[in-house]
């Protein structure tokens, strides 16, 4: 169903168009226009012709952002490298300043991320930066199938994978209900204000249908990630991702539907022959899509289950047959059976959030867990700051020119307040279902999740695709990249930034008045176990005659009832002592009383965690990372066994 991969040119005004370089597509800019000549570094010249040529035709090109790119046979790796690591780095220190942050006051990351990305494309305009400029270049003109077959497998599959199995099946009634009608009527709202907004544009019904489903794919990880940091209910932002993943799948089936409906309207206006869109025709491709996707994925997954069962813990084995699965599933739906990729990998990933700690060996388990974190991260990271270059290019790259017209940008600031009122009328229409299933849906949860509906990297991609078909006329496709990339932006830097004041100010889940009474009781209850501990251990034969210094074990264990906070969500917060600074002041004075003191607080913690696990309290903090020299001791007393080793443990 893709369409075939053929180099992407620039177009901007009096620019030359792409070449080739080795293999790999990058485009430079020059000061006359003219079509490039295509050089192969393997195939038609090689050697030290190869790399004469190059320079040559490299030099020739002037750059209109005031930067060249470097001469010679450049390898595709060497174009790709510096940005991808540019982007890693940069989402490092984005993560260290947001943490650095105030809780209240603390940005999305992923906003932050396109900011960073739409900066960097804009200063690249009009300034050399060298490799890293070059680099810069070549992902501008990235394929969409990289997009699509790269980032976007594990970033669906991270999702679906971490999601609570048995809250995802309370409310994915609504999240089909949302992403399957939900959609349709999207798209068709949507088309019809295409219609009557853009009348200048003189559309016909298919291509405002085709932009009404590109704007239709949702992508909310930022307001998922706030609901998340600000402690809402597993079930809301359950519910919001839960749509995302289905949405998306089903916003793709729509786009290649209609994609087919303007490529053949084209191609008879064009008086070429082209195959007809009949309705017998769409009903078969939509099932295809929509349900061999999530027929493939499944059977996938349970194939996949039946190997990892018979490892047994082999970390390399088992991760890396999920890992090749996932990319497998997608790439194989998409390009051979021709079925919905997107539906296929999300199945799998829900699949393994229910039965994954059943295949998997339970060394393997969290190991796993953490790898597809870190990928997730990774593609994540890199996505959304790729988001911010390709935007800024598409909206003032347009050989057209369409983003230095006003009438444009009106309609892109009216289509912005329409999709929020589509998007409402359409949760208004299913509100009395949804209301009814699952957890139920309360009108500021409704509101959340119409303010909720950002765009991300699945409609960039969806546009860039549509530059790929040959029918269409330079200046639509320009028109729907650019209202495509201006949605985008305008989500994601209002909603995004402002998501968490709006959850503040609809105080959606007023506090218990009860919670913190329990709380508080319960802080008591676990305080007063902690001192019966203590005494139990002044009284105990191996510590009724040592100089065991019981003011350090005071300082080690937490006092609950003191201490204990509750912050604005109702929740329990702990000051976390410094740990390291309590042993180096006290064995400083004394060392062979802090030993044993910590000996104490050790038996001491274990029973207070246990009563701590009952409670379904926060832990208070992790002492024994600290204590890696005691712990070094206490293994060679418990390798000696008797009543060292018990006391260690």
């Amino acid at each position: 169903r893709l369409p075939a991969q053929r180099p992407r040119t620039r177009r901007r005004a009096g620019s030359s168009r792409g070449r080739r370089v080795g293999g790999s597509y990058f485009h430079a800019r020059g000061e006359a226009g003219g079509r490039g000549r295509a050089i192969r570094g393997a195939g038609g010249l090689t050697g030290g012709d190869c790399a004469a040529a190059v320079a040559m035709e490299v030099a020739d090109a002037m750059p209109t952002r005031g930067r060249q790119l470097s001469a010679g046979p450049t390898p595709e790796i060497d174009l790709a490298m510096p940005f991808l690591l540019f982007s890693v780095a940069l989402g490092i220190v984005t993560r260290m300043l947001v943490k650095a942050a105030p809780k209240a006051y603390q940005p999305p990351y992923t906003v932050l991320l396109f900011i960073w990305g739409f900066l960097c494309a804009m200063w690249a305009g009009t300034h050399t930066m060298g490799t890293l400029g070059d680099s810069l270049t070549s992902w501008e003109a990235l394929h969409p199938h990289v997009i699509l077959f790269v980032f976007l497998p594990p970033l669906l599959y991270e999702s679906a994978s971490a999601m609570d199995f048995h809250v995802f099946t309370r409310v994915v009634g609504q999240s089909v209900l949302l992403a399957g009608p939900g959609v349709v009527l999207a798209v068709g709202l949507t088309a019809c204000c295409i219609q009557l907004v853009m009348s200048s544009y003189d559309w016909s019904w298919p291509k405002a249908l085709l932009l009404g489903s590109i704007l239709s794919a949702t992508d909310p990880v930022a307001v998922v990630a706030v609901l998340q940091t600000l402690g809402a209910p597993h079930k809301l932002s359950t519910m919001i991702e839960g749509e995302s993943l289905l949405n998306d799948g089903s916003a793709f089936v729509l786009f290649l539907i209609f994609k087919d409906m303007v490529g053949f309207e084209a191609a008879t206006d064009a008086g070429q022959e082209a195959e007809p869109v009949t309705a017998g025709g769409v009903i078969v491709t939509f099932l295809q899509l929509a349900v061999g996707g999530p027929a493939f994925g499944l059977a996938c997954a349970l194939v996949m289950f039946t190997f990892v069962k018979r490892v047994y813990n082999d970390v390399y084995v088992e991760i890396s047959t999920v890992l090749v699965s996932v990319f497998t599933v997608f790439f194989v739906g998409e390009t051979a059976l021709h079925v919905s990729g997107v539906l296929a990998v999300v199945v799998f990933g829900v699949f393994m959030a229910r039965n994954g700690k059943f295949a998997l060996s339970r060394e393997v388990e969290h190991n796993n867990h953490a790898v597809w974190q870190i990928i997730g991260w990774l593609a994540n990271t890199v996505i959304f700051v790729l988001a911010g270059v390709i935007i800024y290019d598409r909206i003032f790259g347009a050989e057209s020119g369409v983003a230095f017209e006003a009438a444009n940008w009106g309609y892109l600031i009216a289509m912005y307040v329409l999709l929020h009122v589509v998007r409402g009328t359409v949760i208004l229409l299913l509100f009395p279902a949804l209301s009814r299933m699952g957890y139920g849906l309360s009108v500021k949860e409704a509101f959340i999740m119409m303010f909720g509906g950002l765009r991300g990297a699945v409609g960039l991609a969806l546009g860039l695709l549509v530059e790929l078909d040959p029918h269409m006329e330079q200046r639509d496709k320009d028109l729907i990249n650019f209202h495509t990339a201006g949605i985008v932006l305008l989500t994601l830097f209002i909603n995004g930034s402002t998501a968490g004041d709006v959850y503040r100010a609809l105080k959606i889940y007023p506090p218990n008045r009860y919670r913190a009474l329990l709380s508080k009781g319960a802080l008591e209850e676990l305080h007063n176990d902690v001192e019966v501990s203590i005494r139990k251990l002044k009284r105990g034969w191996l510590h009724r005659n040592t100089p065991a210094r019981w003011r350090v074990v005071y300082d080690l264990v937490p006092n609950f009832f003191r201490d204990g906070k509750f912050n604005a969500e109702g929740h329990v917060e702990m000051p976390l002592k410094g740990v390291n600074d309590i042993f180096v002041r006290h064995i400083n004075r004394q060392k062979v009383g802090a030993v044993f003191a910590a000996t104490a607080m050790a038996s001491t913690t274990s029973a207070m965690m246990t009563k701590q696990g009952a409670f379904g309290l926060p832990a208070a903090g992790k002492v024994a990372p600290d204590m890696a020299p005691l712990r070094e001791g206490d293994e060679e007393a418990e390798e000696g066994g008797g009543v060292g080793a018990s006391s260690a443990r």
